[in-house]
């Protein structure tokens, strides 16, 4: 989920405490109404990330090329 929001402030300092404030207010704004759209468990996996490329028919393919970051 993502949700993106403008705030302003007089300064960096208070605008850096508002952006958390917002932040922490839409997780729980969220948590209160709407729990179920939240991730109820985290899992972590080890190893090298596996990188999915479009087939021509809309579905996913591993792809078969070094995963690593884009230049």
């Amino acid at each position: 989920m993502q949700l993106r929001g403008l705030v302003s402030s007089a300064d960096s300092s208070r605008n850096w405490d508002l952006r958390c404030r917002v932040r922490a207010g839409l997780i729980a704004f969220v948590q209160e109404r709407y729990p179920e759209c939240l991730p109820q468990a985290r899992i972590e996996i080890e190893g090298k990330p596996e990188v999915f490329a479009p087939r021509r028919d809309g579905q996913l393919r591993p792809d078969r090329r070094e995963a690593g970051p884009t230049r």
